[in-house]
Parts: C-alpha cells; sequence; structure tokens
C-alpha cells in the first residue's frame, strides 16, 4: 500500500478523535476521561509487544518519560479547549502546532526557516482572524484584540508548545531507538502519568457511573487513537516526512466538518472556511528549502 492512503487513513482516524471527546466530555470529567483514555490506550498498544526491541538504556528511558510529561500536558490543555468550546473552533486552530513546532526546533535543533514557511504562519494567522472577525470592514482590529485575550486560544497555543517540546524529544529518540518499543513506553508513561494526577487530585480511582455510561465511546477513542497513530508511523516509515504531515493535517478541516454538523454548531461555514486557510498556510510551513 503506498504511503499516501496510511497518511490519509491516519487523518481520518483522528480526525474523530475530538468528535468522540467532546461528546464523553460532556458527562464526564477531563481528569477522570484522560485517565481511564490513556491506560485504555496503552493496553491496546501492548497488541504490537511482539514487534518490540526494548534495550534498557536508562537515559533512553528516562528522555521517553520526559517527552512523555510534555504529551499529558499538550494532551490535557487541548481537550480542556475541547470541553469548553465548540469542536469546529479548536480544531481548525490546531493549525498553530506545526509553527510552533517549526519555531522551536529552529532554536532547539537549529532548523532554518525559508520564506514558504513566513508565507504559511501568514496563512494560519490569517485563518484564527477570520474565526474571530464579526465585522472586519468597520472592526478590522478587533479579531485581533479577541485573540490576545482569548483563553481558548491560550490553551491551544499552550497545548502547541507541549507537543513541540515533546515532538522533538521523540525525534531525538526515534533516531536511534525502537519505534515499536517506543510506542509501547510512552503510552505506558502517559497512562502513568494520568492515573497518578488523578489519585492526587481527586483521591479516588478515575471510575464512577458517568466513565460506566460512557465506557464504549472512551474505549472507541483509545482503538481510534492506536490506529491513527500506527498508520502515521507506517506513511512516514515509507513516504517523506513533511508531505506526510501536510497529508496527515487534513484532519483538521474533516473535524471541523463533521464535528459542526454533529454538534450543529454555529458559523460552520466560516469556520471550514477558516480551517481550509489555515491547512493551506500548514502546508507552506512544511515546505522544506
Amino acid at each position: 500500500m503506498e504511503w499516501y492512503i496510511f497518511a490519509l487513513l491516519s487523518a481520518v482516524f483522528s480526525s474523530f478523535l475530538p468528535i468522540i471527546n467532546k461528546k464523553v466530555l460532556k458527562k464526564v470529567s477531563l481528569m477522570d476521561f484522560s485517565a481511564v483514555y490513556s491506560i485504555l490506550t496503552f493496553l491496546f498498544s501492548l497488541s504490537f509487544l511482539s514487534l518490540v526491541k526494548i534495550t534498557f538504556d536508562l537515559k533512553v528511558i528516562f528522555l521517553i518519560f520526559l517527552g512523555s510529561v510534555f504529551s499529558t500536558l499538550g494532551f490535557y490543555a487541548i481537550n480542556k479547549a475541547i470541553k469548553r468550546s465548540a469542536v469546529s473552533l479548536v480544531s481548525p486552530l490546531r493549525s498553530f502546532n506545526p509553527v510552533v513546532l517549526l519555531i522551536m526546533s529552529m532554536f532547539l535543533l537549529g532548523d532554518k526557516i525559508n520564506a514558504s514557511n513566513i508565507v504559511g504562519i501568514a496563512f494560519i494567522v490569517l485563518g484564527a482572524y477570520v474565526i474571530e472577525a464579526r465585522d472586519m470592514l468597520h472592526k478590522p482590529l478587533e479579531p485581533l484584540k479577541r485573540m490576545l485575550k482569548s483563553s481558548l486560544l491560550f490553551l491551544i497555543m499552550s497545548s502547541a508548545i507541549f507537543y513541540a517540546v515533546s515532538s522533538i524529544i521523540d525525534k531525538v529518540v526515534l533516531s536511534f531507538y525502537d519505534i515499536f518499543g517506543f510506542f509501547v513506553l510512552i503510552h505506558l508513561f502517559i497512562a502513568l502519568n494520568f492515573f497518578v494526577i488523578n489519585i492526587l487530585e481527586t483521591r479516588r480511582l478515575p471510575w464512577n457511573g458517568h466513565i460506566k455510561s460512557s465506557f464504549s465511546l472512551i474505549i472507541l477513542a483509545s482503538v481510534v487513537t492506536i490506529f491513527s497513530r500506527i498508520f502515521l508511523l507506517q506513511s512516514i516509515s515509507l513516504g517523506i516526512v513533511s508531505l506526510v504531515i501536510a497529508i496527515k493535517h487534513t484532519d483538521t478541516l474533516i473535524a471541523t466538518t463533521i464535528g459542526g454538523e454533529i454538534f450543529h454548531e454555529k458559523h460552520l461555514k466560516k469556520k471550514i472556511a477558516a480551517a481550509f486557510i489555515m491547512l493551506v498556510g500548514v502546508m507552506f510551513v512544511i515546505l522544506k528549502p
């Protein structure tokens, strides 16, 4: 099977994740959901155990754990945004993720920014402007003021920063470590992180009536996550990373369209247009000189 088929499959699967999460988070607390979801995802990742070649290098395992901490924080921040706001609003704004990763890679890994990247960043900011715009003709600066004051944008940008740091650590580890070993360990550490945080915060196990009533949806979210990530890894192993990321990021447009329809969210056409503008921006951001 061609690499772009795997990339498209990854995008389709991941596009349903914010929609499923939104439905669960209408009934379940974010911390309980995160703990149960991450434990289930780890258990499903064990199905790849026969492919694992783990070497117990404490420095590497510490790096994977460190990456898991930032992934945990990123997951919590983006799902807090999903719980508070419309899927069709959160999904397009996730296009800031590759921008933050690009900027952080420039400082931490020495990557260079070219003219195409700058054009891409401009498109992504324009898309965010369109989402916030209400009266562009008479109040052209109002969307920018709302963006700067937006708690939603703060959560999404925080998530983008946490995920960017995690991605950089993952990139370093995967340059010399087994992919499937990493896959299992990262999910183990994320599950442990959320389980411990949940116990410390709630003083109880993450199991109650709301979790029971939504358990099938949480299982579905975990399965969707596993398939999305495996297809993504397979696509990256066969294709050009920048093109894979471009195709994978179509999940924001799919989630915006389908999620907006399912939850009957307002101003959906404008949000879909903004998602498309930001998707174009992502493609420019990932272009190499």
